[in-house]
């Protein structure tokens, strides 16, 4: 499965550009504004990205671009391919694929995602994602997809956050992934927020799969802190855990020895504000 870049697609960016900017997150804990114009602006953030728009990012373009995480794992595989039946296991989700039309939906209101009423119950547009900043619509359809695989972490960054600090890094416009992650093997961290009270974390064993499913959009990471060794981001852009053990936000594996990812995605046609 696994796709190696020629020499022209290598390079669009330095693997230790990448280094560096993922170094300087992780010392400087530095919390950015979610107003796209001011990083644009900026010749720090600028000077690696791919100049394409939403609309032109193919699967191939991500593809390449998340290449780059090889440096991250000591197994890293990325392909395009076709997505499988979703029907199916390890997923066990109500639809098929994740192609067709594919929207991202920002700062969809809280009252409206857990209080969800299809205006048509023939409406062929669904979403995978259902709470935070982002929100992934698709029609569902059998296609084609990203699908990844990654084992032995070597960072304290999640796979998630290692893929959005890549694509805000190397994409210069608005541009997005929905998806789906699979997690086998060792354990990992669950985080459940609480608006009345503390949050609380668990530690989930992947002795079988652990499904995961969001939104990864190339907005600059946000990390807040630590929590076991681990690095925290925003709760905006953690996958949702579905899971016998309760639904929850997953954090990172704690086993990287043990853990290993398997992901499907595809690209954000349009990206919708409300």
């Amino acid at each position: 499965m696994e796709h190696i870049p020629n020499d022209s697609e290598a390079s669009k960016g330095s693997d230790n550009e990448i280094d560096n900017e993922i170094d300087s997150l992780i010392d400087e804990y530095d919390s950015f504004d979610d107003d796209d114009s001011e990083h644009e602006n900026c010749e720090y953030c600028c000077a690696n990205r791919i100049n394409v728009s939403i609309n032109t990012a193919t699967l191939k373009d991500v593809r390449d671009v998340l290449y780059n995480l090889r440096e991250y794992f000591n197994k890293f595989e990325i392909d395009v391919g076709s997505c499988p039946p979703l029907t199916a296991r390890p997923y066990n989700f109500d639809f098929n694929g994740l192609s067709g039309l594919n929207i991202l939906e920002q700062n969809f209101p809280m009252e409206k995602m857990t209080n969800i009423t299809p205006l048509d119950e023939s409406d062929p547009v669904r979403p995978i994602r259902l709470h935070t900043k982002y929100k992934f619509f698709t029609e569902d359809r059998p296609g084609m997809v990203l699908e990844m695989y990654a084992r032995g972490r070597k960072t304290n960054q999640s796979i998630i956050t290692l893929m959005q600090n890549i694509l805000h890094r190397r994409f210069s416009h608005k541009m997005g992934l929905g998806g789906i992650l699979i997690v086998k093997g060792g354990q990992l961290l669950q985080y459940n927020p609480k608006f009345t009270c503390e949050a609380t974390y668990h530690h989930i064993k992947c002795d079988s799969e652990i499904t995961c499913s969001g939104a990864i959009v190339n907005d600059p990471v946000q990390i807040l802190g630590h929590h076991d060794g681990l690095l925290m981001t925003t709760n905006r852009y953690m996958f949702d855990i579905h899971s016998e053990h309760g639904n929850g936000f997953f954090v990172n594996d704690i086993t990287p020895k043990e853990t290993e990812y398997y992901g499907i995605f595809n690209v954000a046609d349009a990206v919708c504000r409300w």
